[in-house]
């Protein structure tokens, strides 16, 4: 272990309970496994699921960036590793107590681009690594011959799968959307139609807060739950962000599709958070609502239609541009448009909505020019916008 900077790394034995392996929990130096990268190179990562991916994704560039300007927080800001070893050493060492003392054909099965990146920080950028610690997952497997392959197989292929984080995910905690979230739940929305009964949109902050309470709600609960929040009103921050850019006149952004619409979004909310989040109201979330209304009610519509049908494809492109030239027409008679009456009524008025229909058909056409090419290149340049 000294030839990797340790003597010895604390531990912590996990009594599982079975005889195929062993676990262990510890906190290991930056420096030991820069080390370890350097002196073993690929043959460290050989049962990793992915080789060092360098410095071209996001992901890495930002440990890069955590070991370069906060080394402090690189514990708290990183997930850690998964590894494996055939067999360890345990010692007992003064001032240390129980620690690994070597290992018998030590693998990070997940994390080897943490431990990549602190290699190459160390030797291109000459970065210090200490007071830099990564907790680690140790599984020392018991099995021996084709068994304990498989296994070892399997543990590294569930260490590596996870439910894709997006970067919408990224941003749930913001306060505008705790903001967005808490008008959702206390605001009810005027019954429609000779309704009965009010019903709430439901923004849906984090992915699943919707049909999480379900599981404990009996069948009639679930009932009464799903008419008070019905999964046609049900939204989440990706929605969100095409209803307002939608209406902010900026289709091109949402025409680049969910992920990078929202990333857009956030950078403009964000700069008006910062300056006024007071107008960040009640009102605010109701106007959202009835973009929500209109942004259905054009995607509906355009469903329906004959010259749709024959010549199906482009969908939010489509409704995202129909939207905003809907809003440019207003805004040049000089107009507004009335986003409180659409909240009140829960629908569009019928003229409006011919309205939709030709501004849809005209958006369609031009899409379709022969000048124009790939269709979803062109929907994402503010060159397309302008001609519109």
């Amino acid at each position: 272990m000294s030839d990797y900077g340790v003597d010895g790394i604390p531990c912590i034995r996990a009594d599982i309970g079975t005889g195929r392996y062993e676990a262990y929990l510890a906190v290991v130096p930056g420096e030991f496994l820069s080390n370890a990268y350097r002196k073993l190179g690929p043959r460290l990562l050989e049962r990793n699921v992915r080789s060092f991916l360098q410095l071209r994704g996001g992901v890495n560039k930002g440990i890069r960036g955590t070991i370069l300007n906060e080394r402090e927080n690189f514990f708290s800001y990183n997930n850690g590793i998964s590894t494996t070893a055939k067999s360890v050493t345990i010692e007992e060492l003064p001032d240390k107590g129980r620690c690994i003392t070597s290992f018998t054909d030590f693998q990070i099965i997940n994390g080897g681009q943490t431990t990549a990146s602190l290699a190459s920080a160390s030797i291109k950028d000459d970065a210090p690594l200490d007071g830099i610690f990564v907790q680690m997952k140790l599984t020392v497997i018991l099995d021996e011959g084709i068994e304990g392959d498989e296994f070892i197989r399997k543990t590294s292929q569930y260490a590596n799968s996870q439910n894709k984080v997006t970067a919408a995910d990224l941003v749930s905690n913001h306060e505008f959307y705790l903001r967005m979230e808490e008008f959702s739940r206390k605001l009810y929305a005027p019954s429609s139609r000779g309704s009965t009964y009010q019903t709430r949109w439901f923004f849906e902050r984090s992915r699943g807060q919707y049909e999480q309470p379900k599981m404990k709600m009996t069948k009639s609960e679930r009932g009464s739950y799903e008419r008070v929040n019905p999964n046609s009103q049900r939204f989440d921050k990706k929605d969100l962000a095409r209803y307002l850019n939608s209406a902010a006149m900026l289709p091109y952004n949402v025409a680049w599709g969910g992920e990078v619409n929202s990333v857009r979004f956030q950078a403009e909310m964000e700069k008006t958070w910062k300056q006024d989040k007071s107008i960040f109201n009640e009102s605010y979330f109701r106007d959202l609502i009835a973009k929500a209304i209109i942004f259905s009610t054009t995607r509906k519509t355009i469903l329906h239609q004959d010259w749709y049908k024959e010549r199906t494809g482009y969908l939010i492109q489509n409704v995202t541009y129909a939207f905003a030239k809907l809003i440019f027409e207003v805004q040049k008679l000089g107009k507004f448009m009335n986003y409180r009456y659409i909240w009140d009524k829960q629908e569009l008025p019928d003229f409006l909505v011919a309205d939709i229909i030709n501004v849809a058909f005209i958006t369609r056409e031009v899409f379709f020019r022969p000048n124009v090419g790939n269709v979803e290149t062109f929907c994402k340049k503010q060159d397309c916008w302008d001609g519109f």
